[in-house]
């Protein structure tokens, strides 16, 4: 958990220094479950990223999406086998900066 909080508060630094702009947060899952619960639980994921994050970015609309299983990092799995390494990477919060200005 010390990490999480150490990485918001970096990701906050930096969008103070990059001076406005809009700030993304995109959800992901690895595809374990239905299309449904996938996309439900990446947006819950963007969501709980945001709400740390709200705090520590006043004045900065941060925008939610979930993804799912759509966009996956690495394949979940190969040779017919679901590949523990990858689905862990795959579940993730994506927090991207639009720095123009």
């Amino acid at each position: 958990m010390r990490a999480t909080r150490r990485l918001l508060r970096v990701a906050a630094e930096i969008q103070a220094e990059s001076a406005g702009g809009a700030v993304r947060v995109e959800g992901h899952t690895d595809d374990q479950g239905t299309g449904a619960y996938t996309d439900a639980l990446s947006l819950r994921r963007a969501q709980a990223v945001r709400e740390a994050l709200q705090s520590r970015l006043p004045g900065v609309t941060l925008q939610v999406r979930g993804f799912g299983e759509r966009r996956p990092q690495l394949p979940d799995i190969m040779d017919g086998h679901p590949v523990k390494r990858n689905q862990a990477r795959n579940r993730r919060v994506e927090i991207i900066f639009d720095a123009r200005k």
